[in-house]
């Protein structure tokens, strides 16, 4: 039952995504055009030629947020290309946005594709680490590695931050904690979390190769 929710959740999430990509950025790329040819046709003076470029940024800023918004909700690379390239996109995107050290090594997956659960759950576990990481962490390395062996899919993330006590985490709202798991737990994986010396964070998420693998 669990899965069944997530699923419909992610289906929804994508549903919303395409709606916000294909109609709310055309439509603002349709404004656009417009306000362009009027800026074209009118015989305006200087200040309200700036006026009108003024609103074209605006408008163009807004279509890149929709766009971002559109791609955080569903990421096309992870439909397209998969969890690999995924991973890649989201680490050069999120933590190389904050300037942070991060290494991502993968074993003979990029061509491999998994469930759908499998892949989007993994990908949503890692945007949460990731983010609870840039949060909250005060990490300055991040390492991940996602690899296959003979009976798991394992994810492993560590940074070099503040580490944490697991059980208080819990405890405390907003960090994501219970998406995790919960995610984890809906395609049968299990999470664990070991504290680094001299400091940091060690996440370890393992999913049994049989419940991932394309059927």
């Amino acid at each position: 039952m669990l899965e069944i929710n997530l699923l419909v959740q992610e289906e929804e999430r994508q549903r919303i995504a395409k709606e916000i990509h294909d109609r709310l950025v055309q439509s603002l790329a349709v404004l656009k055009l417009n306000i362009q040819k009027v800026l074209n046709v009118s015989a305006l003076n200087e200040t309200g030629k700036e006026r009108f470029k003024s609103h074209i940024e605006q408008l163009d800023a807004a279509a890149e947020e929709a766009r971002n918004i559109s791609h955080q909700m569903m990421p096309r690379a992870l439909m397209d290309g998969g969890l690999v390239t995924a991973l890649e996109e989201m680490l050069q995107k999120t933590l190389g946005a904050y300037a942070l050290e991060y290494s991502f090594e993968h074993f003979g997956l990029e061509d491999n594709r998994f469930k759908p659960s499998v892949e989007v759950g993994l990908y949503r576990i890692a945007q949460e680490l990731v983010n609870n990481i840039i949060k909250h962490s005060g990490a300055k390395n991040v390492s991940m590695q996602l690899y296959q062996t003979k009976h798991h899919l394992t994810l492993m993330i560590e940074d070099d931050g503040s580490g944490f006590e697991v059980n208080a985490v819990k405890q405390r709202e907003g960090i994501g904690m219970h998406n995790i798991f919960s995610r984890a737990s809906a395609v049968n994986g299990e999470v664990n979390y070991e504290r680094i010396t001299p400091s940091g964070t060690l996440a370890n998420i393992r999913i049994p190769i049989a419940e991932a693998r394309m059927t």
